[in-house]
């Protein structure tokens, strides 16, 4: 699988490296570093007493996503990152840990598709932005080699599975705190 994965990184590197395409994703994935932009995201969210629930949600999702990948699944599948095998220099810092899932996308799914799901009848244009945004971090970390495909691809799937499970668990939790308020 890796030999394939590597040829689409090669083709998307011979075909759209150029100085503007990697300082533009340089500062999204430097964004993205540690979960900066959908912390500050969060922070927003639960200053407003309006979307405060909202904000929580969110900051739940990205917590759990992110640390069942950094530290779950990273360490149990271990795989090496495509620059690694491809004896590649990247344009950026290495960055830490194994290659599967990637925890930039997962963070940004986790956190995008929530943001979707809580937001999309009443603001439409930033839930699709902010899935636009997850897409483009994903993206980064291919053009950027430090990610394969399959990386990015179950980091986006596993963020939303995690963002539904929140989004879900949370409808169901006060659902059942407000029914519980009803009965005597």
């Amino acid at each position: 699988m890796s030999g394939a994965e590597l040829k689409i990184l090669w083709a998307i590197h011979n075909t759209l490296s150029c100085p503007a395409l990697d300082v533009f994703f340089k500062i999204v994935t430097f964004l993205a570093n540690s979960g900066r932009i959908w912390i500050g995201v969060c922070i927003v969210l639960i200053a407003c007493p309006k979307t405060r629930r909202a904000g929580i949600e969110i900051a739940v999702s990205l917590s759990l996503a992110s640390i069942l990948a950094n530290l779950v699944i990273k360490p149990f599948f271990g795989r090496a990152r495509p620059y690694e095998i491809a004896h590649y220099t990247t344009i950026i810092p290495h960055p830490p840990g194994r290659s599967f899932p990637s925890g930039h996308t997962v963070a940004a799914f986790s956190c995008a598709w929530l943001i979707f799901r809580l937001f999309h009848r009443d603001h439409p244009k930033w839930s699709a932005a902010a899935l636009i945004f997850a897409c483009i971090v994903a993206f980064s970390r291919l053009y950027l080699f430090v990610h394969f495909p399959s990386d990015v691809l179950a980091g986006a799937g596993f963020g939303i599975l995690i963002a539904e499970l929140v989004y879900q668990g949370a409808r169901f939790w006060f659902r059942n705190k407000a029914g519980s308020r009803k009965t005597p």
